[in-house]
C-alpha cells in the first residue's frame, strides 16, 4: 500500500467526513418530508379507507426512516469525535510528511 503524506491523509479523511455528513443530511431531509406528508394525511378529515391504509403504511415507513436517521446521527457524532482526534494527531505529529 502506498504511503500517504499527512496532507493526503487529511484530504481523504475530509472527503470521507463530507460523505458521512451528506448521508446524514439526506436522511434528515427525507424523514422531515415524510413526517410532513404523514401529518397532512393524518389531519385530513373523512379519510377514505384507501387513505387510512396509506396513512398506516406511511406511519410505519416514517418510523423506520426516523430510526435510520437517529442511527445515522449517532454514527456521525461518533465519527466526528474519532475524526477530530485523528486530524489533531496528524497535525501535531512530527514524523515528517509521511503517515505511517
Amino acid at each position: 500500500m502506498q504511503k500517504l503524506s499527512k496532507k493526503e491523509a487529511i484530504e481523504h479523511l475530509s472527503r470521507f467526513r463530507a460523505a458521512s455528513d451528506s448521508i446524514n443530511d439526506d436522511l434528515t431531509n427525507l424523514s422531515s418530508k415524510l413526517l410532513n406528508m404523514l401529518t397532512d394525511l393524518e389531519n385530513k378529515l373523512d379519510k377514505t379507507p384507501e387513505e387510512q391504509a396509506i396513512c398506516l403504511k406511511l406511519g410505519t415507513l416514517v418510523e423506520d426512516v426516523i430510526r435510520g436517521t437517529i442511527s445515522s446521527n449517532e454514527y456521525n457524532n461518533s465519527l466526528w469525535k474519532d475524526y477530530t482526534k485523528v486530524i489533531k494527531a496528524l497535525g501535531s505529529s512530527t514524523d515528517g510528511d509521511s503517515n505511517e
